[in-house]
């Protein structure tokens, strides 16, 4: 039963305790609480950037799906019962908590930590409270630490948060945790929240720095570069706009008849009622003209700048997630899709690492699975296929390609997983002595030495 998600009428589960740590230690510089670095920005300001930046929008939602286009491919570990345990559970995620796919709730886990730099999921627990049979993602808009009045996370007796407060929506009700008695009097407590203890929430960070507490996303470190940008796109928009529209200028009166203030505001009032569409006339004493606007190289020059400072953030080649086909060079393109393809995998096996931990291990030690498996991740190929499909039929169609019998099987097996083809499941069984697989060219060169060699007297 997720405590987050209980409507009216369920039942309330009494004296909840935190979890008990065997684990002997001095750590000299244990503190209560502590007062941590926020993020620069609010989570509401980084999903605004995140909806309203086309760029941004863009390639976050290529770096997700770039990921999960490789895919968990499932469980490893040596007994197989174990593996199948886990994966009846992934299978049937969603039917308590949200209804969701075990796909959606890594997708959107990779998503929460590349916009917010943080991610959270719930745990949910059973009637008796000792067995995990769910999980369901939290907006991180909704969660913080549990803290108190003076904004300072509070930590139990070996330095970990003893729990979260959750904001409900209005109308909206759940229990949540009954807050351990030695904490009772410290935590802050506001209108619409509830305390959630640690153990059922797994907190994803992406990247972190100093006390850890809170990640850093993609978007944090280049969002007033975003800000900064749309503000300059929008004063571009209205000058284009005037130059298309301008704005008139009128002129009332002459050297042979001075306008009076009823003249002013008629020839006023006919000028605001313009458009594409409307001709006015005008006597002669009345002139018209549109102020001139020359438009400076610099602020193309500050756009370029901003989106450069936005795309080192999000780490995305900018040819490919502007979509603007901007010349670039084909070399050059290839590097950035190769470190690419490594921050990717460096997310992943971040969130790996974090899953592992705070979902597979108290899984496996509360459901008693019997061990903890890793988790497989499909390959990930920035490079075009097609490239490197053609870049192996080369060497194997080459007429001077001279390799091992395992170095060609090699490579027509990673022929056959780029083409969706089958695997052979070839295993080489002669050596290169064996099957004499020499380079032809130097063969004849050796031979032709031999027989220029001087023939000795007998």
């Amino acid at each position: 039963m997720g405590f987050i998600h209980n409507l009216i009428g369920e039942s309330r589960i009494e004296n909840f305790k935190l979890s008990e740590n065997n684990i002997s230690g001095n750590q000299v510089t244990l503190q209560e609480s502590i007062k941590p670095h926020k993020p620069l920005y609010s989570f509401n300001e980084l999903e605004h950037c995140y909806r309203s930046d086309a760029l941004t929008f863009n390639a976050i939602n290529k770096s997700v799906q770039m990921i999960m286009a490789g895919g968990f491919k499932g469980f490893i570990h040596s007994k197989k019962y174990i593996v199948t345990k886990f994966t009846n559970f992934f299978e049937e995620i969603g039917d308590i908590g949200n209804d969701i796919t075990f796909e959606e709730l890594l997708s959107g886990i990779f998503r929460d930590q590349m916009v917010y730099g943080n991610a959270f999921v719930e745990k949910i627990f059973d009637e008796s409270d000792s067995k995990i049979v769910d999980l369901s993602p939290i907006d991180p808009k909704r969660i913080d630490y549990a803290k108190t009045n003076d904004d300072r996370i509070i930590l139990d007796s070996v330095g970990k948060p003893i729990g979260y407060s959750v904001t409900i929506e209005n109308g909206m009700y759940a229990e949540g945790d009954e807050i351990p008695e030695k904490y009772s009097n410290m935590i802050k407590r506001e209108t619409n929240t509830i305390f959630v203890l640690f153990k059922r929430i797994c907190h994803f960070k992406l990247y972190t720095i100093g006390d850890g507490f809170y990640g850093i996303g993609l978007i944090e470190p280049a969002y007033k570069s975003g800000i900064y940008k749309k503000n300059m796109e929008k004063a571009k928009a209205n000058f284009v706009y005037l130059k298309g529209f301008p704005q008139l200028v009128a002129y009332v009166g002459s050297d042979r008849r001075m306008a009076t203030p009823n003249d002013i505001k008629g020839v006023e009032k006919q000028i605001n009622t313009v458009d594409y569409q409307r001709n006015l006339t005008f006597p002669d004493w009345v002139r018209l003209d549109s102020p001139k606007f020359s438009e400076s190289n610099l602020s193309e020059e500050a756009l370029k700048d901003m989106r450069t400072d936005q795309i080192s953030a999000l780490s995305a080649p900018q040819a490919l997630v502007s979509g603007s086909g901007e010349a670039t060079n084909r070399a050059t393109l290839g590097d950035q899709r190769t470190l690419w393809e490594f921050t990717l995998k460096d997310i992943i096996k971040r969130t790996m690492s974090y899953f592992k931990k705070y979902v597979l291990k108290p899984i496996n030690e509360l459901n008693q699975y019997g061990g903890v498996p890793e988790s497989e991740w499909g390959e990930l190929r920035a490079e075009n296929i097609d490239v490197t499909t053609d870049k192996i039929i080369k060497m194997l169609t080459a007429k001077n390609f001279n390799a091992t019998p395992e170095m060609i099987i090699d490579l027509e097996e990673e022929l056959r997983n780029i083409m969706n083809i089958k695997k052979s499941g070839k295993k080489p069984k002669k050596t290169l002595e064996d099957i004499n697989l020499v380079n032809p060219k130097k063969e004849k060169e050796e031979s032709d030495k031999s027989k220029n060699l001087p023939i000795g007297d007998g």
